[in-house]
């Protein structure tokens, strides 16, 4: 009798064990999804920003020669307004039915994407990653509170451009 009662607890074990594992590889899976999310709006951030440098020689804002914030902030709405203009210009974006990129975990927070606009020709868009949390791309030159991000692209990173000229 004390054997099928151990086989039995061997069972109870092994699923726990297997539904543990499980559970946690959703839990990667998720962390993973969200960063491929933030990395590929990062990429059509970037387009953005090149596409405004070639039609003005610089990137946004114009009326300064740096600028660092994170994007989604409510006192950032005209760098936001000038980036979803250049966004349309993608096929992705154009129709207006996807939404301006917004970090899928920490929207509205510190973590949200941020723009340091380093000089009239170069920039970097960074992120916080879930996965490949190594706090490399510190902000604290750029403001007196700075965050350190995970992921960045700058003006030399390399991005695909595949747009539609808006007349």
């Amino acid at each position: 009798m004390s054997l099928k009662w151990s086989n039995k607890k061997i069972i109870i074990v092994v699923v726990l064990i297997l539904t543990f594992l499980s559970l946690l590889a959703l839990i990667f899976a998720e962390k993973e999804t969200r960063d491929l999310k933030r990395k590929g709006d990062i990429a059509d951030l970037q387009k953005a920003l090149y596409l405004h440098y070639q039609e003005h020689h610089t990137y946004p804002p114009v009326d300064t020669s740096t600028f660092c914030g994170n994007i989604n902030a409510p006192e950032n709405k005209n760098l936001k307004r000038t980036l979803e203009y250049y966004l349309r210009q993608d096929p992705n974006y154009e129709k207006g039915d996807k939404p301006f990129p917004s970090d899928p975990k920490f929207s509205g927070s510190d973590k949200d994407y941020f723009y340091w606009k380093t000089g009239e020709t170069s920039f970097m868009l960074l992120s916080e990653l879930e996965r490949d949390n190594n706090n490399e791309k510190p902000t604290e030159s750029c403001r007196q509170e700075g965050n350190a991000f995970d992921y960045a692209v700058d003006q030399t990173t390399e991005v695909e451009l595949k747009v539609k000229r808006l007349k």
